[in-house]
């Protein structure tokens, strides 16, 4: 192998080395899904939602107004497919166990996931087109400290019965496209044989 060769097949390896490395798209609050298309419901609460890293995961909080009454926060959306929610949840609150709880909601129905500090955990459930779900922090007493439910790894089903968003698998196809044809371009030549 000649020097250029050798050149020419360390830069490809390095090209199919950089393609993996390109950052990989992750599941997150885009397209249909983006927090702005989800709608935001208080009752005798002043809850919040917000994402603080471009969608990437959402920060629910739940009411603290000092009313001493029950109160919830919903953040919920209508899904644009059927097909799988999945998403990660972590829960944080300074007030007592018990004041203040977290979960999902499908269709109304609500689910608890945590009422503690810490707690956190991985959900699944199934949703058909327009069914509505969603998220929900719910508190006893509006008092001490509101519960924050952190929402991440969030994919649902988008139009088409794929998930949003897809995730960049197509760099692993750029790395071994550039691999082959670089190894079949520096493959020595066979002389032809003259027949005369």
């Amino acid at each position: 192998m000649t020097k250029r060769q050798r050149a020419i097949r360390c830069a490809c390896w390095l090209l199919a080395a950089g393609a993996l490395l390109v950052p990989q798209a992750q599941a997150a609050f885009v397209g249909p899904y983006a927090l702005s298309n989800f709608l935001l419901t208080n009752q005798n609460a002043d809850g919040t939602a917000v994402t603080n890293d471009g969608g990437l995961s959402v920060v629910l909080t739940g009411g603290n107004n000092g009313s001493g009454l029950n109160g919830t926060t919903d953040l919920t959306i209508a899904a644009a497919a059927a097909g799988v929610v999945s998403f990660q949840y972590s829960y944080f609150s300074f007030d007592l166990p018990g004041f203040d709880a977290a979960g999902y909601l499908l269709d109304g129905v609500f689910t608890q996931l945590a009422d503690t500090n810490g707690q956190s955990g991985t959900v699944n459930f199934s949703v058909l087109a327009g069914h509505q779900f969603g998220f929900r922090i719910a508190t006893l007493d509006n008092e001490g400290e509101p519960g924050e439910l952190t929402v991440s790894a969030f994919n649902g089903p988008a139009s088409g019965g794929t998930p949003t968003p897809e995730p960049a698998g197509w760099t692993f196809g750029i790395a071994a496209v550039l691999v082959f044809g670089c190894h079949a371009s520096l493959r020595p030549r066979r002389a032809r044989e003259v027949t005369r």
